[in-house]
């Protein structure tokens, strides 16, 4: 029996030996983690440690529930189940740990660089937006917003006096009015406020606008002018006398002039960052009028020659990712104006009309007996024509024709007319001391009374724009 005691005080001493050794490396575990893991892992850690001296604890309980009877093996049959399952759960939890602490490290480092590229694509993102909106983020535009959006100094000063002693032009902008009087070009917000105020030094200025710009220019010059309502300023000298211009809502431009080198005439596609993007040099025939398409995708060119001794009118139709141009040749008709619209082609003469589909084929044509007097191309490509304004006695008769020469509003007006716009399908016809609005079916809708004397008159963004002389004035759509 003594020497089993001894053989017992042998195993305990051999327990608390493996015990103290477990315990010490334990404690160098705990130091390290201390240094290289988050609290939760430490404390979870420790939990461990404390559950491992329980089972110590368990171990010396069933030592001392052993019996005198009962034989060593069955104490160290014990002892060594519990030491092996102790430490094959425990090496199982460093090996997860160990794994953990991998996959954090490596999720950690990628999604640093996923944070890296989110940050830079974004700076990217802001670059580009200031580039393209470069023109909208000068000081005065800027401090313009800030009064009229946070300042909410909005009150409108219409009526403006003009520079200059005569409108000559107006032409509708995104929220603004372009005017062209005989001295000065001026760009007027909705809220009578000048953006654009300069000299010009044009004898004829002709203009043509988009949403943000305004392209101004004079047959037989050698000079044309870019200007937004940003007051951004820009001027370009050819080399050739200016035959014809043309200006898209997106602000792209082309101009046609005389050319050299034995060629009769050419002509180039500005984008609208004013950067020449496509060019072509006609040997035969004069260009007499431009028309770009509202994608900027197409171009066509009316050229005006004789062959046989009679007139031919040739439009040509450049896609600006081609060489090759479509043409559409007709004798013995003398074409004015052309508007070239997305998938087709619509040509004015004197007395008739005619459409053409993009690849050249005729769609219809419309001819007329009056005498035509005024016509104006509308973006849409609708087209607006007024015969006879000159004979009071019989008044004028107005029709509207869209792209594929169909006849889509007409009315018969008494009295003079001075002007007249189309504005989302509806007539608005300004006589000398009133504004009268006919709606889409020809039917009058509303009137305005004038200041007198009234000369031109332009609607858009809901208001209606009317200059005498020397003065411009603005009335809210009824």
């Amino acid at each position: 029996m003594k020497k089993k005691k001894d053989n017992n005080d042998a195993s305990k001493k051999k327990v608390t030996v493996i015990e103290d050794v477990f315990d010490e490396k334990t404690k160098k575990d705990d130091d390290i983690r201390l240094e290289h893991a988050e609290d939760d892992d430490i404390r979870l850690e420790r939990a461990e440690d404390d559950d491992i001296r329980l089972e110590h604890a368990e171990d010396d309980d069933a030592l001392d529930r052993l019996g005198p009877d009962e034989p060593q093996d069955a104490y160290d049959e014990k002892a060594e189940e519990n030491r092996i399952n102790r430490l094959l759960p425990r090496n199982e939890d460093k090996i997860k740990r160990s794994f953990g602490k991998k996959v954090k490290s490596k999720a950690k480092k990628y999604g640093k660089t996923i944070v890296r590229l989110l940050i830079v694509a974004a700076i990217v993102a802001v670059i580009s937006l200031v580039y393209i909106n470069r023109d909208s983020l000068s000081v005065s535009h800027i401090a313009r917003w800030i009064s009229e959006n946070v300042l909410h100094s909005s009150s409108s000063d219409f009526p403006v006096s003009i520079s200059g002693s005569r409108v000559k032009l107006m032409n509708p902008m995104k929220n603004h009015v372009a005017v062209i009087s005989d001295t000065s070009l001026m760009i007027i917000n909705e809220n009578g406020k000048f953006a654009v105020n300069r000299q010009h030094n044009l004898n004829n200025p002709l203009m043509k606008s988009s949403l943000r710009s305004v392209l101004t220019y004079e047959i037989g010059s050698n000079i044309f002018f870019v200007d937004n309502r940003n007051a951004n300023h820009y001027k370009l000298e050819t080399q050739n006398k200016i035959l014809a211009a043309d200006m898209n809502p997106d602000g792209y431009f082309a101009y046609a002039t005389r050319s050299t080198d034995g060629y009769m005439s050419e002509f180039t596609v500005c984008n609208s960052s004013n950067q020449k993007i496509f060019r072509s040099q006609q040997s035969k025939y004069l260009i007499t009028d431009i028309s770009l398409s509202d994608d900027s995708m197409t171009v066509a060119v009316l050229m005006i020659g004789v062959e046989n001794g009679d007139y031919v009118s040739i439009i040509k139709l450049f896609d600006l990712k081609s060489e090759t141009p479509v043409e559409i040749r007709k004798n013995g008709v003398l074409f004015m104006r052309i508007k070239n619209m997305t998938g087709s082609v619509t040509a004015l003469a004197q007395d008739s009309v005619w459409c053409y589909a993009a690849d050249g084929v005729e769609i219809d044509r419309m001819d007329f007996s009056e005498r035509l007097d005024t016509f104006s191309f509308e973006e849409n490509g609708d087209l607006l024509l007024m015969f006879d304004s000159d004979r009071p006695d019989r008044g004028s008769h107005i029709i509207v024709v869209d792209s594929a020469c169909v006849i889509k509003n007409e009315i018969d007006v008494e009295g003079e007319v001075a002007d007249l716009d189309l504005y989302n399908g509806r007539i608005y016809v300004l006589f000398g001391d009133n504004l009268v609005c006919y709606d889409e079916n020809g039917e009058y809708l509303s009137e305005w009374l004038t200041q007198g004397n009234a000369k031109k008159t332009v609607v858009c963004d809901d208001i209606i724009y009317i200059s005498d002389n020397d003065m411009i004035y603005s009335y809210a759509l009824k």
